[in-house]
């Protein structure tokens, strides 16, 4: 109840257009904007271990504060004393990010919501070249005190696209069971999508399904295509035959930009989505509102079969997830995982010289094929509520994460969706 009750405070908090113009939209962070301009010296939220929503107040014994606190929902939360306000970090965050995240190296910036600090990640296999002085003095020019940041090693997050063998393997016609490796039909999120990019062949996993204006389709990432950010036809298969018939192509997929808050020698978008519009009857193709529903789940490599092969996650609703709260994703190489939201809002730098930002990072597992992946939040029984879809994975601390694009930001870049 109480973590329900401080989602339903973000919810009614997160005010459209917060963010000015100049800047690129943050959902994630623009919801704790709106809840740091309802109570004084607000420091940020997140959930702990066991479930509990945390406070950060820069002065835990404000009258003004507890009473705004308990007036908004949140008043079971637990407080901790902040050094500073959630809307100083965001601005630190913001004056940083063109500056600091095209140098080699840096691949990390957050307003940290569970520790009240701007963290900076560094790459561990570039530390030794970076000159931590150097960072410093450019937290200095940028008037950012030294106190309120934290350096950190945090692996480069790389794509999971997933290679075919050199020749594709045709389709499993001996599988005992379905798997979501299978054509599907009507196709639900969750499954595999192949297509080519000659002379290679690869393999992601479809998001879900939409509308967009008129057309209906399926979300996937844009690396999941020939070329990053372009409208180039690309087009897809379903399952893993590679010389099955088409069932959808690519028609949309924004550009990258450059310039204004985009470090130097770097492209930037808020989320690594695009949208294929299905072939033919496309109601028939595509099952709107589903998602595969594997038999079990797992923190690192759940179940990929689907058994009843018509087992499906009914999608409810769309949302955001805090720091700490567990969601889940189903791709096609790891399965059904989950865990918790390690970090929400970053803004991160890519191995391809791309910056994304406000992106998600999990704790839990992935692998190369999981691009795409759904990632949504679920309790028991068939409801999922849909939060974005995942676009990469690596190792962080000595524990496996993986990155996604939140549905806002997707939204915001393709158009309105239509998902249920």
């Amino acid at each position: 109840m109480i973590r329900r009750a401080f989602s339903m405070l973000i919810l009614a908090l997160a005010l459209p257009g917060a963010v000015p113009a100049a800047q690129p939209p943050s959902p994630g962070d623009d919801e704790l904007l709106a809840i740091g301009r309802e109570i004084p010296g607000f420091g940020g939220m997140f959930y702990d271990a066991a479930g509990y929503p945390t406070v950060y107040l820069r002065d835990p014994a404000a009258p003004a504060a507890r009473l705004a606190l308990k007036r908004l929902g949140g008043g079971e939360a637990r407080v901790l004393r902040g050094d500073y306000d959630f809307s100083q970090l965001v601005e630190w965050k913001r004056a940083l990010r063109p500056v600091l995240l095209g140098r080699p190296g840096v691949v990390l910036l957050d307003a940290d919501e569970a520790r009240n600090r701007v963290v900076v990640g560094i790459d561990p296999a570039r530390a030794k070249s970076l000159d931590l002085d150097r960072l410093d003095q450019e937290l200095d020019r940028q008037g950012v005190p030294r106190a309120a940041v934290v350096y950190e090693p945090v692996p480069v997050i790389h794509d999971l696209a997933g290679p075919l063998p050199d020749p594709p393997l045709e389709a499993a016609r001996t599988r005992p069971v379905p798997t979501v490796h299978d054509a599907v039909r009507p196709i639900p999120g969750g499954v595999e999508l192949t297509f080519l990019n000659p002379p290679h062949a690869y393999a992601c996993t479809i998001g879900f399904n939409a509308y967009l204006g008129g057309a209906f389709g399926f979300v996937t990432n844009s690396h999941c295509t020939k070329g990053l950010g372009t409208v180039d036809g690309t087009l897809y298969s379903q399952g893993s035959n590679i010389y099955s018939p088409p069932v959808a192509v690519e028609i949309a997929d924004p550009a990258y930009s450059s310039g204004g808050d985009c470090p130097v020698r770097m492209r930037c978008r808020s989320s690594d989505s695009s949208f294929a519009r299905y072939n033919g009857n496309p109601t028939r193709l595509g099952s709107l509102g589903k998602l595969a529903k594997p038999t079990s789940r797992d923190a690192l490599e759940g179940s990929i079969t689907l058994k009843p092969a018509g087992t499906r996650f009914n999608i409810v609703g769309t949302g955001t997830a805090s720091v700490g709260q567990v969601v889940n994703k189903v791709g096609i190489t790891t399965g059904w995982t989950f865990g918790p939201v390690a970090r929400a809002c970053i803004d991160l730098a890519t191995d391809n010289d791309v910056v994304l930002f406000c992106q998600t990072l999990v704790a839990a597992g992935s692998d190369h094929g999981d691009s795409g992946s759904p990632v949504f939040s679920w309790t028991t029984g068939t409801s999922a509520t849909l939060l974005g879809i995942l676009w990469g994975g690596g190792t962080s601390n000595g524990q496996q994460v993986f990155a996604y694009s939140p549905f806002d930001s997707i939204q915001q870049e393709l158009g309105t969706l239509r998902v249920r």
